[in-house]
């Protein structure tokens, strides 16, 4: 929907969405389901295979564009980070078989003249092994949090009554309208090992709806902040605070059918009407909050890398020192 316009549909049971083609490079793979069924508000997804912390610095560009042009700018950047990783690693494999060849002449009583060699190959090879786990955990923590809901779209100034979940179906972060609330008083958990909090996000008073139900499709989430069944006492997220008014996006797909089971009690016991609930970790600043998943994970980077600069100078200046006090002996 290049337009940017927002599709309904008059049959509540039906609603069937574009089907995506899949676009992969490396890895890299869009995926959108075929089909969105009511009660179901799935949001797209993003495979990503991370190789270095290169990847973070590949991502650099990735600001404010299109969920579209975010994929393909997240593929290309992949790609070539993969690209950076693999001719490392060659190297590194290179460097390491020149010395452990030159080791093998030496142990078989050939002379070899001295060397640094064998130094290369072993902090060579620990400086590949640490740039790969750390660009591992820095996707993991900070760019794939990013990524899931940047190319998502963001709702600003949405009215929660008049709003439906199936419009908002790729939603990844909501601002409500300023007269938004959390109704604490019809809130609700799902207790199995763990409870499920949910709370409706409305502006008007629940209460009295036993003629016609309020549709309410927007839930504040949470877990183990509630006392379950019993209602009425959620604490999750920014709850108290009077200047929330907004959301970021459930996107774990294996929470989704117990915050669902909580939505379903609370339908029961307050006589309410949901038609395609949208979970919400609620929260003042949900935009904001995303951008600091960016803006971490290049900090991240550059402390790592600078980390390691130091790290690599003081293992030289160790080596030199010690060979320049075995020469003297």
């Amino acid at each position: 929907r290049a337009d940017g316009s927002r599709r309904t549909t008059d049959d509540a049971n039906s609603l069937q969405a574009v089907q995506f083609a899949s676009v992969g490079v490396d890895g890299a793979v869009w995926e959108h389901p075929a089909s969105l069924w009511p009660g179901q508000a799935e949001s797209p997804k993003v495979q990503l295979v991370p190789s270095d912390i290169l990847l973070v610095w590949a991502l650099d560009g990735i600001r404010g564009d299109s969920p579209g042009q975010i994929l393909q700018d997240a593929a290309q950047d992949l790609a070539f980070a993969n690209t950076l990783t693999a001719a490392a690693w060659l190297f590194t494999l290179c460097v390491g078989f020149f010395a452990l060849d030159r080791a093998a002449r030496k142990l078989r009583g050939e002379v070899q003249p001295a060397s640094w060699m064998s130094f290369t190959a072993l902090t060579m090879l620990l400086a590949a092994l640490c740039g790969t786990l750390a660009g591992e955990y820095n996707y993991q923590v900070n760019m794939l949090p990013y990524l899931d809901v940047a190319m998502l779209q963001t709702y600003l100034n949405v009215d929660p009554v008049n709003a439906r979940g199936e419009h908002l179906m790729d939603a990844g972060r909501i601002v409500f309208t300023k007269a938004s609330h959390l109704d604490i008083k019809h809130s609700m958990g799902f207790m199995d090992t763990d409870v499920w909090c949910v709370a409706p996000v409305t502006t008007l008073d629940l209460d009295g709806n036993s003629t016609v139900p309020a549709v309410v499709d927007f839930w504040a989430i949470g877990k183990n902040c509630c006392a379950g069944s019993a209602g009425g006492d959620f604490r999750c997220g920014s709850w108290s605070d009077r200047f929330a008014h907004g959301g970021l996006r459930l996107l774990d797909e294996a929470e989704r059918p117990f915050y669902r089971l909580a939505v379903q009690q609370a339908e029961a016991a307050f006589k309410l009407q949901v038609l395609h609930p949208i979970f919400l970790h609620w929260m003042p600043e949900p935009v904001e909050e995303v951008e600091a998943y960016r803006k971490g994970g290049h900090r991240f980077f550059q402390i790592a890398v600078m980390s390691y600069f130091c790290f690599q100078f003081t293992l030289v200046f160790a080596a030199v020192f010690f060979v320049n006090k075995v020469a003297q002996w």
